[in-house]
């Protein structure tokens, strides 16, 4: 008799919907006038899909990776690097004043908000620094070295093109460690870390 488990008695692995990433996000003031913002676009382009939730307006730092389960051992590298790169940094000012659809073709594109040139430089610098010390901590994340500082506001079948939008400012004092569930819409916070270089 064949002691070995038949294919159908194999339980099927589990699929990796749990995201880990790090993020910066606005005050409250500024979350209401990102989320205005959207509301304001949605409307004078006639874009059909939802805002993103006003809790969930965030600009990804740095995606870590998808999980079935978190390894515990990667949380602790990703925590200890969180705390390295904050206690260097002082605080800085966060400047986005252009949005832009993301995209062409068939699917849902990103509407985000972003900036460029000189005010995202204290940005492009603080997230390069968190680089390095997850790259020490062997948890370098996905995307190699890009990064194109963004708010995803809304996801639409619509792509709209570049253009410039009233200032949205907020000082980054503050990172967060960011446990997703991928497709439920729901965050749970592993971590806050105040810059304080």
């Amino acid at each position: 008799m064949n002691d070995q488990p038949e294919f159908w008695d194999i339980p099927n692995p589990k699929p990796p919907n749990q995201r880990l990433f790090v993020a910066l996000f606005p005050d409250d003031h500024s979350a209401q006038l990102i989320h205005g913002l959207a509301g304001e676009l949605r409307h004078r382009h006639q874009l059909n899909c939802a805002i993103r939730p006003l809790s969930h307006l965030h600009i990804t730092l740095r995606w870590i990776d998808d999980y079935a389960e978190i390894p515990p051992g990667a949380l602790k590298d990703v925590q200890h690097a969180c705390e390295t790169a904050t206690a260097r940094a002082a605080p800085f000012e966060v400047r986005l004043d252009r949005v832009v659809g993301w995209g062409n073709g068939v699917g849902k594109h990103p509407l985000v908000l972003t900036g460029h040139g000189n005010h995202i430089e204290p940005l492009l610098e603080f997230q390069y620094a968190l680089w390095k010390e997850l790259i020490k901590c062997g948890q370098p994340g996905k995307g190699g070295r890009d990064f194109n500082p963004h708010v995803t506001l809304l996801y639409d079948q619509q792509s709209i093109p570049e253009e410039p939008v009233p200032p949205v400012t907020w000082m980054a004092n503050e990172i967060v460690l960011v446990h997703s569930e991928v497709g439920n819409t729901k965050y749970h916070y592993l971590g806050r870390w105040k810059l304080r270089g």
